[in-house]
């Protein structure tokens, strides 16, 4: 369940905020491997896709732990909006 006392939602914030700047760090890492080896258009997109899994699948796992396992579907359909 959601923590809903003060405590449990600043860590739930702080734990997304560390994701976030995992993923920030995650994307550097492709790019500098990008600039690197100088990929053409394909090689950029399948990184980009490759960021792409990896933050939708980060997310869900968060979002499934922090709501005991229950995966709404508005947080799907915002992913999806995003």
């Amino acid at each position: 369940m959601m923590p809903t006392g003060l405590p449990g939602q600043m860590a739930f914030c702080l734990y997304f905020a560390i994701f976030g700047v995992v993923l920030g760090l995650f994307y550097d890492l492709l790019r500098a491997f990008r600039m690197h080896f100088r990929l053409k258009r394909l090689g950029i997109g399948l990184l980009d896709g490759l960021f792409c899994l990896t933050a939708l699948f980060g997310f869900l796992l968060m979002m499934l732990r922090h709501t005991d396992g229950r995966l709404r579907g508005y947080l799907v359909i915002g992913l999806a909006l995003g």
